[in-house]
């Protein structure tokens, strides 16, 4: 694995995802080490972004001491700086519906509607999914009738109680609306996202507001939803524990998300 980044390079913003990325495989990270790293990028001016599937408020609470990150939540489908909600970007009423009617016809996947304000899943979800969305979802919600959320909806969430997604995977592939796509986080979920909205779409148009060029940001990621981060950044680094699909398109490698890869990187390329 790489312990010495690429030769220096202008550097204005870090995006990490989180989940098989910057967080342990217990779901933690180093905080002291971190706060190091975070206090020297301040001081140099570099944005931290938190980049992930997940839903902002579960996100924030991870760093509770560092009110300045930037958040790309539901893979960028929601935005939000320090001082609130930058951009909300929901799919179409009629999407929502499609794919709705998709699930009702004998997916054996169970979907969980992302909102604008709350996640939400049916009150006969299989109790083997519970678990899983009260660790990943901070503001959850079970509701008798999914149609009847009236709060917007960023993207849907796919569930399996086995862990077997493939033919889900398929089915939603082959059938959801053009204006959707369906990935892979890396995990036992599946995302489904408007086709114009992803985590390297959302870094170009933060870093327009900021006024930082893609080409002076650093990205980390190990699953499906992180591609298009990795090519959109000037350095683009896969996990060890990466999907093969992510190491093709990154520019760089590190550590394992276990052996706290991102940290390692960090230090090395801020020379610390």
């Amino acid at each position: 694995m790489s312990e010495t980044p690429p030769p220096a390079r202008t550097i204005r913003l870090v995006a990490v995802d989180m989940d098989g990325t910057f967080l342990s495989p217990e779901k933690s990270y180093d905080g002291a080490r971190f706060a190091r790293i975070r206090q020297t990028m301040r001081d140099r001016g570099i944005t931290f972004v938190v980049a992930s599937g997940n839903q902002y408020w579960q996100l924030a609470g991870f760093f509770p001491d560092h009110p300045d990150n930037y958040y790309l939540a539901e893979n960028g489908a929601f935005i939000v700086g320090p001082d609130g909600e930058l951009r909300v970007s929901m799919l179409a009423d009629a999407t929502v519906s499609t794919l709705l009617d998709i699930f009702d016809d004998g997916l054996t996947i169970d979907p969980v509607l992302c909102g604008h304000h709350s996640a939400y899943a049916s009150a006969t979800v299989d109790p083997r999914v519970l678990p899983k969305l009260q660790h990943h979802y901070t503001r959850f919600e079970l509701v008798d009738d999914l149609r009847a959320v009236t709060d917007g909806v960023l993207k849907f969430t796919a569930v399996s109680p086995t862990g077997d997604l493939a033919d889900g995977l398929a089915r939603l592939i082959a059938e959801a609306p053009a204006d959707v796509a369906v990935v892979s986080p890396g995990n036992d979920f599946l995302d489904i996202n408007r086709v114009d909205v992803n985590k390297g779409e959302a870094l170009a148009w933060l870093g327009a507001q900021l006024g930082i060029a893609t080409a002076d940001m650093v990205a980390f990621g190990d699953g499906q939803n992180d591609i298009e981060m990795l090519q959109t950044v000037g350095l683009g680094v896969a996990m060890a524990n990466a999907m093969d699909a992510v190491h093709e398109v990154a520019d760089d490698k590190t550590h394992s998300n276990a052996d706290s890869g991102v940290l390692t990187y960090l230090e090395n390329l801020l020379d610390l």
